[in-house]
């Protein structure tokens, strides 16, 4: 029996490689949901342009899903929430709607295998999963109890909470999509005016990076590889 699925899209190069792997990988119902985020890095336009375009690869090169969108607009200033967490609270909003009508069955995010594998970060990816998994939960309503380990909807993360690009690098990411689908992601997050991107933020670094633009001693001059 097919799964039904909710997948968080930001039209960045991991969400998109994980939608690329579910379409390539599962035969799951997959609802697409974009989140038009307005915050201080006034990136959602660059962003919402990106999505348009690989929503129209994906009709042309892949099979069909749903798609919906929302909007959240915190403003040009001040503290920016950390962004996984917005998208888990929308979903699970999401989540406690389909529940009513269908099961959902995996509730899939974009995340990637951490370039700095200390300690520390590690413990900081881990650390923000178990909280998303937690804000899932308390959102949409969920009882993990009914997730057993011996249940097919039981993955490592817990419960429904899907991320099956998890261990996978950067680098693995970028060959894995075609090129012409990797040229529509965006993924710098201080864009500059008229949407250029600015190749200095942490993201712009962390694609060229692994897209080898960069020496090592570049590479090392960067502490903050979250992504």
């Amino acid at each position: 029996m097919k799964k039904n699925t909710l997948l968080m899209l930001s039209g960045g190069i991991d969400s998109t490689a994980t939608l690329l792997w579910m379409l390539d990988n599962t035969d799951d119902n997959i609802e697409v949901h974009h989140i038009n985020l307005i915050n201080r890095t006034n990136r959602y336009k660059s962003e919402k342009i990106a999505v348009y375009n690989i929503l129209n690869w994906f009709e042309i090169n892949k099979r069909k899903f749903e798609y919906t969108e929302s909007t959240i607009d915190l403003g040009m200033n001040g503290w920016i929430p950390y962004d996984r967490l917005i998208y888990t609270f929308i979903g699970g909003c999401k989540v406690m709607g389909i529940n009513k009508t269908n099961k959902l069955d995996r509730f899939v995010g974009g995340d990637i295998k951490l370039y700095n594998n200390s300690e520390s970060s590690q413990s900081f990816r881990k650390y923000n999963r178990k909280k998303c998994k937690e804000l899932l939960d308390m959102v949409s309503g969920f009882r993990y109890d009914r997730y057993t380990e011996n249940s097919p909807n039981f993955t490592e993360n817990g419960g429904v909470y899907y991320t099956p690009l998890k261990n996978w690098t950067k680098e693995e990411v970028i060959a894995y999509l075609p090129e012409d689908l990797l040229s529509l992601c965006w993924y710098c997050r201080t864009p500059l005016t008229g949407h250029g991107k600015c190749g200095t933020c942490v993201s712009c670094m962390a694609v060229k990076r692994a897209t080898g633009q960069l020496t090592l001693e570049e590479i090392k001059q960067y502490k903050r590889w979250i992504d």
